[in-house]
């Protein structure tokens, strides 16, 4: 069965949770098929989608008024097609799909409230089709139209009985095979069908069940030329009106609307009224009988979704301006009220299937965005993520709605505030936010036309440069930023000017220079990773060569080393997380096509990479890895795969934190998005659409004894309580002594701290200890352990 495409419900709410809006309450992340859009008798809409090949399980989602939930489980039969959904006047759900596991035929299902239910036989069409629409007739009923390919593509309707599926009339009734057959049922609860009648020079045709036949109303082909995308709907007298797309020169790609009046196709409005060329059209009834329409509109280089209505001389648009971008197909339904809501796979907002209702004069989406959408519905990218002094996380991310500049959005404990305006900086492609001791935030981005290196501070009310704006000799993609104990900061890019290859700078105080030769690798690399050793110098991870290895390479003051040479082989993009342990060691993770594919994270002792775990512990899938530690020095490691996972390293094993693929699906890559703020609570930013965050508070990384690591919790601390311990020691060890050195080596405390064959206890801080890094040392006998502590006061 189907792996999960669409957001569940709140999904272990007492583990991972939203700071601000919830990515998983929204419609669903798949696309939304042609006939998966309904009313349930309250007005609330409801949906139907299936997954991506190869997952092609059907998922029905619903709205409460407040929640977006999923109806039974997830992926709950496969769909070779997208499915139908239509819902009963008690409200009972109904759909209706191509079954993969039945030759291909058509089945239906009905909602029973524990379990989805077929109707009848699986696939009991007499041959392969999918199908066209579903509808309910008066009694409650399943009815079914589809292209039957044992009558030659001709239309046939069938309805369930209450016993068996039979055709309703002769199957195959149409005079020829037909295109884009739409079914609509009429107040009587007799159907009507509209379909491009390629007997009748792809021309529309309408027919309707009279209770003995199929009749054609009007004349067949009364469309005035060939048209595409026909949809039906029929109002309170009986009377038919469709929309098309014009397929003719004369009008080419156009939407018209006709009417039946009793007597023949009356054009309502003009003809081929479209601005632009429309596509994926949808139309239905207001409580006046006046029609509704809906559509992709090809305005501003995009289709964008537009709806009218009749107003009894012209169209009219509900709202002003152009729509979201959408893709695929439109869903249209009219409230109890009269007001319209539209659904359809949003393109402006990461593919998400998007779901809009008209009220009070605007546009209200149903379901949560993220916190960086600000008005004009948009999708953000490229996040990055760090934790300011007080441990509250700060996010970077280029939006849409401001030409992809950057923006900086900090959590107060209750909602996101902006640091600094709205797109200070060009930010459509590489970025990345890092925070110096001092507690400023920096970021690097790609900047100017050309999108060369810029890297700024945030001076409290403006962020300015440090140096001279674009000062890479060209293109900087991938970049990575650190910052060393006295705040200046060194980037990593692949450098188009020196072959794509890896160039590392630094900034001195004056001037950014080289850290050796540009473009140091032997040959084009990609996503660069860099952090900086306890001594400030760089560590950059990054892949390249014929197989796409994975390398790390670390300055040695004077030149560039390898440590122990690639890893891996063949690894994917995107595929590469580096991060420090609390001695100073490179982590570094990474996905593998070949040699144990899947995610691999390995440490480097100081000859070799010995392994954390298995190789390939997870999928060849996964995708933005991202390495953090916590509190304890034990790496986090983030990853995508359908959704968001982390897991902790637990000395022996790799361990899921709550939830595997807790998020909705993320529709950009990142590169810095997990941290562990002082708590030990896992934070993570993503872009699902818009920009989400999520903690994880149930988490507590506190102090975790181990036999042969010194732990310091928090860390970063603020200088208040530090909890210090360490496991193994010898069970005559009464007292251990504990120093505290910074960088330059000068001891700055010292003290006797009581153990009984385990250190556990407070480690108070000398007052008025500056911010910056520094090495905490216990020494019992012969034996010494140490650990790197961050100072960061508020």
């Amino acid at each position: 069965m189907a792996a999960m495409l669409c957001s569940g419900d709140k999904v272990y709410p007492q583990q991972w949770e939203p700071l601000g809006p919830d990515d998983n309450n929204w419609p669903c992340d798949a696309d939304l098929g042609d006939d998966g859009f309904a009313l349930d008798p309250t007005g609330k809409p409801v949906i139907a989608v299936r997954g991506t090949y190869p997952d092609l399980g059907i998922t029905v989602r619903r709205w409460s008024g407040s929640q977006w939930y999923t109806v039974g489980p997830v992926g709950f039969a496969n769909s070779y097609s997208d499915p139908c959904l239509a819902i009963d006047n008690s409200g009972g759900l109904f759909v209706a799909y191509q079954d993969p596991d039945d030759d291909y035929r058509i089945s239906v299902r009905h909602w029973t409230g524990g379990f989805w239910q077929l109707v009848g036989a699986p696939g009991f069409t007499l041959g392969n089709a999918s199908p066209s629409g579903l509808e309910i007739n008066a009694e409650g009923r399943p009815v079914v139209a589809f292209r039957d390919d044992t009558q030659g593509y001709r239309a046939s309707v069938w309805h369930w009985t209450g016993v068996d599926w039979e055709p309703i009339g002769s199957s195959g009734f149409s005079m020829d095979d037909v295109d884009y057959l739409d079914l609509a049922m009429d107040a009587a609860g007799d159907p009507v069908v509209a379909y491009r009648d390629n007997a009748n020079g792809k021309r529309t045709t309408v027919q309707r069940w009279n209770g003995i036949d199929w009749n054609v109303v009007g004349v067949a082909g009364f469309s005035p030329d060939s048209a595409n995308h026909q949809d039906v709907a029929v109002d309170a007298n009986g009377n038919p009106v469709v929309i098309y797309k014009e397929i003719g020169l004369t009008h080419f790609n156009h939407a018209t609307v006709q009417r039946w009046d009793g007597m023949s196709w009356a054009f309502v409005g003009a003809r081929a009224f479209s601005e632009h060329w429309a596509s994926n059209l949808r139309i239905a009834f207001g409580p006046a009988e006046e029609p509704i329409v809906a559509y992709l509109d090809d305005s501003s280089g995009a289709y964008r979704v537009k709806v009218q209505k009749w107003s009894g001389s012209d169209w009219q648009q509900y709202g002003a301006g152009d729509g979201s971008e959408g893709s695929a197909s439109v869903g249209l339904a009219i409230s109890p009220s009269g007001d319209p809501l539209v659904g359809f796979t949003n393109l402006s907002y990461g593919r998400r299937t998007t779901v809009q209702q008209w009220s009070g004069g605007t546009w209200v989406v149903l379901g949560e965005l993220g916190f960086s959408v600000e008005g004009t519905i948009a999708e953000a990218k490229k996040v990055g993520l760090v934790l300011d002094p007080s441990a509250k996380p700060v996010v970077a991310y280029s939006d849409a709605a401001h030409s992809n500049k950057l923006t900086v959005q900090r959590w107060n404990g209750t909602s996101w505030q902006r640091i600094g305006p709205v797109g200070f900086a060009q930010g459509g492609g590489s970025s990345c936010l890092t925070i110096d001791p001092s507690g400023r935030l920096l970021i690097a981005h790609q900047d100017g036309p050309y999108g060369k290196a810029t890297v700024r501070r945030w001076n409290g009310t403006a962020w300015d440069p440090i140096g001279p704006a674009q000062f890479s000799p060209m293109q900087a993609y991938d970049l990575d930023l650190a910052v060393d104990l006295d705040g200046d900061p060194t980037v990593a890019y692949r450098d188009r000017a020196n072959g794509y290859k890896t160039t590392v700078q630094r900034w001195n105080g004056s001037t950014w220079e080289l850290v050796g030769p540009a473009g140091f690798t032997t040959d084009a690399a990609e996503n660069q990773t860099l952090v900086l050793d306890v001594s400030g110098n760089p560590i950059v991870a990054h892949r390249y060569g014929s197989q796409h290895g994975a390398h790390v390479h670390r300055w040695n003051g004077s030149s560039w080393q390898e440590l122990g040479g690639a890893p891996a082989y063949s690894t994917s993009a995107n595929s590469i997380g580096l991060t420090l342990d609390n001695m100073d060691a490179p982590i570094l993770a990474y996905v593998s096509y070949s040699l144990n594919a899947g995610v691999t994270v390995r440490r480097w002792n100081g000859t070799a990479w010995e392994l954390l775990g298995v190789e390939g512990f997870a999928s060849t899938g996964s995708s933005n890895l991202c390495l953090t530690t916590d509190a304890a020095g034990s790496p986090l490691l983030g990853y995508v795969d359908n959704g968001v996972t982390v897991q902790r390293w637990s000395g022996s094993s790799w361990e899921v934190v709550g939830s595997p693929s807790f998020s909705a699906a993320v529709t950009s890559d990142s590169k810095h998005w997990l941290q562990v703020d002082e708590d030990g609570r896992a934070i993570v930013a993503y872009a699902s659409g818009g920009i989400y965050a999520k903690a994880y508070p149930d988490a507590h990384y506190g102090i975790t004894i181990s036999d042969s690591e010194l732990n310091l919790g928090p860390n970063p601390t603020t200088g208040e309580d530090l909890w210090i311990s360490l496991g193994g020691l010898s069970t005559t060890t009464q007292n251990v002594e504990a120093e505290l050195h910074d960088m330059s080596g000068r001891r700055v405390s010292a003290q006797l701290l009581p153990a009984n064959g385990q250190l556990n206890t407070k480690l108070v801080l000398p007052p008025g200890l500056a911010n910056g890094m520094y090495v905490a040392t216990v020494s019992a006998g012969d034996s010494r352990w140490s650990a790197r502590l961050v100072v960061a006061k508020p």
